[in-house]
């Protein structure tokens, strides 16, 4: 959080055209980030005799509350 998504909140506050490069290198941090953000609940998870039984609806509310949160945030951008 530190190091990648609050560098880039406080840009949004304070956009400078000339930060392009810091900001290309911003969106790059944020992109793996998310990758082993997703990429480490997997591995948790296949650590688990059986993972469906013990996680599947943990996976199904996530991919829910996912999907309300980002279609509302859209909509509201629109």
């Amino acid at each position: 959080m530190k190091e990648v998504v609050l560098p880039l909140k406080a840009w949004t506050k304070q956009p400078n055209a000339s930060e392009v490069d810091n900001l290309l290198r911003l969106v790059s941090r944020l992109d793996a980030a998310i990758d082993f953000i997703f990429m480490a609940y997997a591995k948790a998870e296949s650590m688990h005799r059986d993972p469906e039984s013990q996680y599947g609806d943990l996976r199904r509310h996530w991919g829910h509350f996912i999907h309300a949160f980002l279609r509302e945030f859209l909509n509201h951008e629109e």
